[in-house]
């Protein structure tokens, strides 16, 4: 996925929006851990998008629940890439954070970084209802 998604020729149309929240998220939640006195604005680029996000919680979670299978690139550019008026910039990385940071409760991180497939998937739903 990984090379799907950042490599060329760049297939995204195969990776799916969980999965990119997902290893996103991840590696954001692990330069956190690492940096523990890092800013927002240092980890994710932003220092204003964990308001933004808290504020429109309930909408971003029912329209991620609804998109996680989306392997369409305006979806998940929306989420990680794109502001729009429903959707803060770069959302993706701070949700996928904590839902990585959810997940470190129950999983180690050798286990966090080999979930894949329906698990994966199934793991950051469960996540996401529980945040």
């Amino acid at each position: 996925m990984i090379a799907e998604v950042y490599m060329p020729p760049y297939a995204t149309d195969r990776a799916k929006l969980y999965q990119v929240l997902w290893l996103e998220g991840l590696a954001a939640y692990m330069s956190k851990a690492l940096n523990p006195t890092a800013t927002d604005q240092q980890v994710l680029l932003s220092g204003t998008v964990a308001a933004e996000v808290r504020a429109r919680w309930p909408t971003l979670r029912a329209d991620l629940r609804d998109h996680l299978d989306s392997s369409n690139k305006a979806d998940i550019d929306a989420y990680m890439f794109d502001a729009s008026s429903k959707i803060p910039k770069r959302a993706g990385y701070y949700i996928g954070m904590l839902i990585a940071q959810r997940l470190a409760r129950q999983h180690t991180f050798t286990e966090l970084c080999r979930l894949q497939g329906q698990q994966l998937r199934s793991e950051v739903a469960r996540a996401l209802l529980d945040l």
